[in-house]
């Protein structure tokens, strides 16, 4: 990290410079927008009305198996259940489903309540 060094204080330098740059860059992104959106990225739209869209997800790098899994992950069976995915700035995917879909899974967990 600081090449040969091993000690305490150029651990502490290190740490310290590394503190500063991300206080500063915190900084800039609040003031700046755009910055923001330069450093971070910003959100993209993986399904919308139950259709893939397939460049969106090339471009992130991404393959439809990752998007049929977290699609799972939400409860739902399948795609076609999903009004959208948006891949977040964090890494995470977020699923919006069509609203039958919410009442279906309802319906169901309910069902399941009672049978047991």
């Amino acid at each position: 990290m600081v090449g040969d060094d091993t000690s305490v204080i150029g651990g502490i330098v290190a740490t310290s410079v590394l503190f500063l740059i991300n206080f500063f860059i915190t900084k800039i992104s609040r003031r700046w927008p755009s910055f923001r959106h330069l450093i971070e990225g910003d959100p993209v739209l993986l399904i919308s009305h139950g259709r893939v869209i397939s460049s969106h997800i090339k471009r992130i790098g991404l393959d439809e198996e990752i998007i049929a899994e977290a699609v799972r992950e939400h409860g739902l069976a399948g795609i076609n259940e999903v009004e959208m995915a948006i891949f977040e700035i964090d890494g995470s995917i977020s699923i919006i489903p069509v609203k039958d879909s919410i009442t279906k899974n309802i319906k169901n967990a309910i069902n399941i309540r009672r049978n047991d």
